[in-house]
C-alpha cells in the first residue's frame, strides 16, 4: 500500500536556518514530523519529507494537513501549510 509522504524543496537557506515539517491527519493528530539541526553552511536547495506507511485498517478520509518552517533568528522565516483530501 502506498504511504502518505510530505515533501518540500527549499532554495536559499541561509546558516542557522531550522527547518521543520509536520504531517497531520484529518483530525489534526500530528502523524509524522522532523525538526532539523541548524544548518552549518548556506544551501542553494534542501529537499525536506516525512511520511508514514499506511496501517493495515487504510487511511482515514479527510484532509491531511502539511506544515513547513524555516527559523531563521529564533522567529519564522518561512511558513508553508499544504493540503490533501483522501476520499
Amino acid at each position: 500500500a502506498p504511504p502518505t509522504v510530505a515533501f518540500t524543496r527549499a532554495i536559499g537557506l541561509k546558516p542557522g536556518d531550522v527547518q521543520q515539517l509536520a504531517l497531520a491527519g484529518p483530525a489534526g493528530r500530528i502523524m509524522a514530523a522532523d525538526t532539523d539541526p541548524p544548518l552549518d553552511s548556506p544551501k542553494a536547495q534542501y529537499f525536506k519529507f516525512v511520511g508514514l506507511k499506511r496501517a493495515p485498517s487504510g487511511w482515514t478520509s479527510g484532509r491531511d494537513t502539511a506544515r513547513y518552517q524555516v527559523i531563521r533568528g529564533g522567529e519564522p522565516a518561512i511558513e508553508e501549510t499544504f493540503a490533501l483530501d483522501l476520499r
